[in-house]
């Protein structure tokens, strides 16, 4: 692993976790009524949102944490201010419950107007195949988003009409927030393994030994709450990075051509993520931990590491004040993660 060798803190680009959608009936009509939809949707885009009369917007999200619901609360709160006449309806959801719910809401004939969805192909791509969604790139134009948005992150919300193409084509979405998968550790339980600056200076074989280290002095190295069955991915990221090229990585995560997940990297990387089980790096029980609980014991004194989104910040910092850190370590090449794959940047 010596070739490989780098230190965790690095910066890099944000990793988008969802896309704001907008639904197939038309945006701040309050209608319900449908339009085109897909790449042949033309409608003409009005940036004068004052002069559209009263509006009322049907919102649909999953941001239920403290933190997050504050946050998109004060969002709201702000845009409604400076446009009086439109009502934002929100409906905010977990994140479970969105995805059961959100196809039969924009099947339905009252279609909420903005929703928050997955960017993933069993989500945002099968809405694009159904037609469910709307084209957004007269919205892009109007607004410019081309230049406020690099490529790459507008690529993650782009399909091709047919939903067949992920990463290019038409964009549907855009990232309601950046978020980024990083490393949280508790300093008071750090101080047992290693120093901080030792964290912040380790390279990968550094970290995973302050994990040997943890587990033979009785602490629990990284909680991890895997009962939904996807949280477990976000451990597998920083793992995969150590052994799978980027590019490789990228077209895993869209589902293109061009990549194997029984690769000899991707099999190593595997069978490292095994090795951290079998050798008690996980809270007893992993995959019949929920979530937040497993954060939430972490919050309350139980492990040295956290592997998670940054979307748990405002809560773990709520929680443990100035204990809770933050690193993000770098790829096997050094490069900063593609933005639709886990990654990581110093906080």
């Amino acid at each position: 692993m010596t070739s490989r060798r780098r230190r965790l803190l690095t910066a890099t680009t944000v990793t988008l976790a969802t896309a704001l959608a907008l639904a197939a009936c038309a945006p701040g009509t309050g209608t319900g009524e449908e339009e085109p939809t897909g790449s042949g949707d033309t409608a003409e885009v009005s940036t004068d949102l004052a002069s559209l009369g009263e509006v009322t917007l049907t919102v649909w999200d999953q941001e239920t944490r403290g933190g997050q619901d504050e946050q998109m609360s004060q969002l709201n709160a702000a845009f409604e201010e400076a446009y009086p006449n439109i009502t934002i309806n929100r409906n905010s959801q977990s994140f479970d419950d969105l995805e059961t719910t959100l196809r039969g809401a924009l099947t339905g004939n009252d279609a909420p107007d903005v929703v928050q969805a997955n960017n993933s192909r069993g989500t945002m791509g099968a809405f694009v195949s159904a037609g469910l969604l709307r084209d957004l790139g007269p919205y892009a134009e109007a607004y410019g988003w081309a230049d406020r948005f690099s490529e790459d992150v507008l690529a993650v919300s782009s399909y091709s009409p047919d939903g067949v193409t992920f990463g290019s084509g038409s964009l549907y979405g855009l990232p309601q927030v950046g978020e980024v998968v990083g490393v949280f550790y508790s300093r008071s339980a750090l101080e047992q393994v290693a120093g901080e600056d030792e964290l912040l200076g380790a390279d990968w074989e550094a970290f995973t030994g302050m994990l040997a280290d943890a587990a033979d002095a009785g602490l629990t190295p990284v909680q991890l709450g895997n009962i939904e069955g996807w949280p477990a991915g976000h451990v597998f990221g920083p793992i995969q990075a150590q052994h799978v090229p980027a590019e490789e990585i990228r077209a895993l995560g869209m589902g293109n051509a061009g990549a194997s997940w029984t690769s000899e990297g991707n099999v190593a990387a595997a069978a490292e993520l095994i090795e951290w089980s079998e050798s008690g790096y996980f809270n007893e029980g992993p995959n019949g931990t929920d979530y937040d609980a497993a954060w939430s014991a972490f919050a309350d004194g139980d492990g040295v590491f956290l592997i998670g989104g940054s979307w748990l910040a405002a809560d773990l910092e709520a929680a443990m004040g100035d204990d809770v850190g933050f690193v993000v370590p770098t790829t096997a090449e050094g490069t900063p993660r593609p933005p639709e794959a886990p990654g990581y940047r110093s906080r």
